[in-house]
Formats: C-alpha cells, sequence, structure tokens
C-alpha cells in the first residue's frame, strides 16, 4: 500500500536535506579555517542556510512552518523533535556553540539562541539579507553594504558601504 502524498512529501524532503546537509560538509574544500564548526556554516551556504549540526544534534528550518527545531543527529526518520518556533530564514553554529539566524517576524533582525532554546537575544535592528559567522565575528549584507560584529552584537561596523551578495569567507 502506498504512503499518502503529504506524508510521502515530507519524507522525501527530510531525506534530501540530510543528504544535502552531508554532502554539503563533506564537499566543503578544507580551506585554513581555525574553527571546526565553520565547515557547518560553509556547508550551510550549499543548502541555505537551512540546518547546522553539532556532535549530538542537528538543527534545522522546519519543513511545514520556518521554526527552529532540534533532532538528535542519529534520528533520520525525525521522530523526536523539538520545536523551538519562529520564523527562521537563515541559521548558522559557530565553535561557540550559540545559534544564529535571521529572525523572518522582526524584519530580518539577526538574532542568538543557546542550543536549548533559551536566551534569545536580538543582536541588531538592522534587516538582514545574507548572514554568515566566521571567527569570531557575524558579518551581514543589508541593503547598502556588508557589515561585521562582534558575536555578541557589539561592534557593529560597515565594512563595505555598497550592496554586496553572495560574501563567501576564506583566510589569505
Amino acid at each position: 500500500m502506498f504512503m499518502p502524498r503529504k506524508k510521502w512529501l515530507f519524507v522525501l524532503f527530510s531525506a534530501l536535506a540530510i543528504a544535502l546537509a552531508y554532502f554539503g560538509y563533506v564537499l566543503t574544500p578544507k580551506a585554513d579555517i581555525l574553527m571546526e564548526n565553520d565547515y557547518n556554516n560553509i556547508g550551510n551556504m550549499y543548502i541555505y542556510s537551512d540546518i547546522v549540526q553539532d556532535g549530538e544534534y542537528m538543527y534545522f528550518i522546519g519543513f511545514d512552518t520556518p521554526n527552529l527545531c532540534k533532532a538528535d543527529k542519529d534520528d533520520l526518520n525525525l521522530k523526536n523533535v523539538e520545536n523551538y518556533g519562529g520564523n527562521i530564514e537563515k541559521l548558522f553554529l559557530p565553535s561557540n556553540g550559540v545559534l544564529y539566524f535571521v529572525n523572518g517576524d522582526d524584519a530580518g533582525s539577526i538574532y542568538s539562541i543557546d542550543k536549548d532554546g533559551k536566551n534569545k537575544t536580538k543582536l541588531t535592528d538592522m534587516t538582514c539579507d545574507e548572514l554568515i559567522t566566521f571567527k569570531d565575528k557575524i558579518y551581514f549584507t543589508s541593503v547598502d553594504g556588508l557589515y561585521s560584529m562582534d558575536l555578541d552584537g557589539s561592534n557593529l561596523e560597515m565594512v563595505y558601504p555598497e550592496p554586496v551578495t553572495n560574501i563567501f569567507p576564506y583566510e589569505s
């Protein structure tokens, strides 16, 4: 007997998201990057910043609604998913163990949240188009240029005063 169409699409999309995250990580060029979890961020650029993982869990943007979700990395059928809510557009997990995301419910502002879903903090009022974390900094684009700030939202500065797309970190 066949699965209902909605369930079949959910299973297919789940498997595709997991495969993209895995291959995004495996195929990521091993640049001279100092922090191990920056590979999560580079891999994320291949899959539109929808899923990150640490040693135990994967954190992802929900399939039916854009909520922040958490599941055991071995739970490939996603049977035990914690839903932290929100309208998440981009998601990153640098080495400091804090999740960073763009909040679609707040005009695209950047937020941080602990991996247990606590301590949600707004880092800037600016609208973010693209986001990446790299070497203890958050880099993001807005309508008027490229900005950087510390991971706690302090020291906001304009890096480049022209519109920018497709940011990609590397060391020379």
